[in-house]
């Protein structure tokens, strides 16, 4: 039942993982990253994106094996001949059925070698074992006999790196085959910056985004006494989680105010808000069609991975481009960074329902919107309190990069820090949006207990 949430959570280390191999050149580390950050250096979008996509299409391929270990093994009839290539409910027509024949008989071939040489192994090393002792002896054997396909496949790879290595190159890609997209893409992006459209659009969005969110909100924090902000926090915190978690807000508030970087914290908290505003009003209602169509939603997973683990100065340089430096830019990058979780959280939430409550609820006259409103919302709060948190955690997060375009706030200080080499200061702006980060995930989480106990996923 929770396997599902367990391998969303391990698709989204991977994620995560992958999206920082351009961060990781900086301390030596090699490969695909390396080149991304040559091409960003150079101000050159098609290298990057070629790059970047690489790094996207091993996401994917990771991100189907993860989905696919967490799928039950749909049990067919016995008169039902299972498809190994095409779908399976092509299995009534006859012309699928031939076409699937060389492969069944391939896959019938290949489990009974593999079978064999897996018995093999499992005989030998249990004869060998079986010298010093039986009992171990018995419990490698059944442990190897039970990996029909690992141990020949480990073989196959081991012969195919030998003759690659010694006889004859048939492990290594091709240098003929060749494939750039790199001008494409640059001529895509330069066209866009110059189309009067476009530049009517990113205006009237930067406008819209500064003038009526951010602006009006960085008024408010930077400008209020500080002792306002804090007693504000603190009131908040005792009444969502208690008394502790007050005396723990005033303290971490405290903490940053003495450290000296009270403004800049107020001016990334008022980033970091907008960003998550407009995640939530963008990313709940692509997760609910989701969780509806499966077709939208095969097709939205390839848009997140590639919004996840397209390495985020990747698509720096479209957004300094489109809509110039500064604060709006750092939120929309932070946008497209940290609205993926919301989305495939909230659409996993909604899907993990029941079917049940559904009828439920249509029997008793109930809509499509009342439904989803009384009904799976209340059910899904638990994942959609999770998607959020991930939000909050990203765009915090992400406040490290966007001085790159022009952000500022603690992510700045922590820029600057480290571009003069000034350890204190740089780890100061960054404990402190470590704090802020801890304030909000634990008031978010506070909202939904009520609901997390009666569900059985907390304690009272």
């Amino acid at each position: 039942m929770s396997l599902p949430s367990i391998m969303m959570g391990i698709n989204q280390v991977i994620m995560m993982a992958l999206a920082l191999v351009v961060l990781a050149c900086f301390i030596g580390a090699e490969g695909i990253g390396g080149q991304v950050w040559q091409a960003i250096r150079r101000l050159d979008v098609g290298w990057a994106m070629e790059g970047g996509l690489c790094i996207l299409f091993m996401a994917i391929m990771f991100d189907r094996f993860s989905k696919a270990c967490s799928n039950k093994e749909d049990k067919l009839p016995s008169n039902v001949k299972k498809f190994h290539l095409l779908p399976q409910n092509l299995e009534k027509y006859k012309i699928a059925r031939i076409l699937e024949m060389p492969l069944d008989i391939t896959s019938k071939i290949l489990d009974f070698i593999c079978i064999k040489i897996t018995n093999f192994i499992a005989s030998f090393t249990s004869i060998l074992i079986s010298i010093f002792n039986k009992n171990t002896a018995n419990d490698i054997g059944e442990f190897i006999s039970g990996r029909f396909y690992l141990f020949p496949s480990l073989i196959a790879l081991f012969i195919i790196s030998f003759i690659d290595s010694n006889l004859y190159e048939i492990g290594t890609f091709p240098k003929e085959w060749k494939l750039s997209i790199r001008q494409p893409i640059s001529n895509a992006v330069e066209s866009l910056t110059v189309d009067p459209g476009f530049i009517a659009f990113s205006k009237g969005l930067r406008g819209f985004v500064y003038l009526n969110l951010l602006r009006p909100l960085d008024i408010f924090l930077t400008h209020t006494p500080w002792w306002y902000t804090l007693a504000v926090f603190a009131s908040i915190g005792y009444f969502t989680v208690g008394l502790r978690f007050a005396i723990i807000t005033i303290i971490l508030l405290l903490f940053i105010g003495a450290c000296g970087i009270w403004p800049q914290s107020m001016i990334t908290l008022s980033s970091v808000l907008v960003s998550v505003l407009l995640c939530f009003i963008i990313g709940v209602p692509l997760g609910i069609i989701a969780s509806y169509s499966e077709r939208f939603k095969n097709i939205q997973d390839v848009v997140l991975d590639a919004m996840q683990t397209l390495p985020y100065f990747c698509y720096l340089i479209p957004v300094l481009m489109f809509f110039g430096g500064g604060i709006v830019s750092a939120v929309l990058a932070t946008v497209i960074y940290s609205i993926p979780p919301i989305i495939r959280l909230t659409a996993l939430g909604l899907t993990q329902v029941s079917g049940t409550y559904s009828e439920v609820s249509r029997s008793f006259g109930g809509s499509l919107l009342q439904t989803l409103n009384k009904v799976k919302f209340p059910l899904a709060i638990p994942s959609l309190v999770i998607g959020f948190n991930q939000t909050v955690i990203m765009a915090f997060a992400m406040q490290i990069v966007t001085p790159l375009i022009g952000g500022k706030g603690l992510g700045l200080e922590v820029f600057n820090g480290l571009a003069r080499s000034d350890t204190g200061r740089g780890l100061a702006a960054g404990v402190g949006i470590v704090l802020l980060a801890i304030i909000i995930d634990r008031i978010s989480l506070a909202w939904t207990k009520k609901q997390r106990i009666a569900l059985g996923l907390a304690k009272k």
